[in-house]
């Protein structure tokens, strides 16, 4: 429907493939999916502007954004986001963006 979610998550570096990093919290822009299912996201966290959009594994992404505990670089349990995200729309929605955030009870 063309309304992008802003996610919280937080990860080891082999957590996220193709990710190239871990971070112990960070937000990216989730706007669309592939045909296969996988997450289209926006990451701030790229080396570069022509980097920034990405495509990681759906499995994966939900896992680390929806985990409420996880482990850090030194093995120790901390917390996770469990699921934390942020979603931003215009003040005067389409009609086909009004129904998406009516379903969702956003609006």
């Amino acid at each position: 429907a063309g309304i992008p979610v802003i996610t919280s998550q937080s990860f080891l570096k082999e957590e996220l493939t193709g990710a190239g990093y871990g971070t112990s919290g960070h937000l990216m822009t989730v706007i669309g999916f592939t045909s296969e299912g996988d997450v289209i996201a926006n990451d701030p966290a790229s080396p570069d502007n022509d980097a920034v959009r990405r495509v990681y594994r759906r499995r994966e992404f939900e896992n680390i954004w929806l985990r409420t505990k996880r482990y850090d670089a030194e093995g120790k349990v901390r917390s996770g986001t469990g699921g934390v995200c942020y979603v931003y729309w215009p003040d005067r929605p389409t009609p086909s963006r009004q129904r998406v955030l009516r379903s969702l009870g956003l609006v």
